[in-house]
């Protein structure tokens, strides 16, 4: 199984009770194909940096989830298709190889290193 993530953004103006109901249905997707929902975080009312569906703001909710990648164009028809959602962003989680870090390589350093500008 892969780890993903996916932000949501909510009609402002929707009601809590519906914005709950469009995530347990997420999390029946995601579980009908063997996965689990390991973090969900409410990160409340945010302004777009542009106008989306003529809205200027939306409730923003991020979940990281695990699934098998066969399941992921399902999850992907119904954050479309859910009218309730005005964006969603769906992104697979990249676990760090060893002698990684901050998603960098230990050979990208050296690189940078001896290519330095003087």
């Amino acid at each position: 199984m892969d780890t993903y993530e996916v932000i949501l953004a909510f009609q402002p103006e929707l009601d809590e009770e519906i914005r709950k109901a469009t995530l347990e249905k997420l999390e029946s997707i995601i579980s009908d194909g063997k996965g689990k929902i390991e973090d969900l975080n409410q990160l409340g009312m945010r302004k777009f940096a542009y106008e989306v569906k003529k809205a200027k703001e939306g409730f923003f909710v991020l979940a990281s989830f695990q699934t098998e990648p066969s399941q992921i164009s399902r999850i992907r028809e119904f954050l479309n298709s859910d009218e309730v959602i005005v964006r969603a962003m769906l992104t697979k989680q990249r676990i760090p190889v060893k002698g990684e870090k901050d998603g960098q390589s230990e050979q990208s350093a050296v690189d940078r290193a001896s290519h330095q500008r003087t």
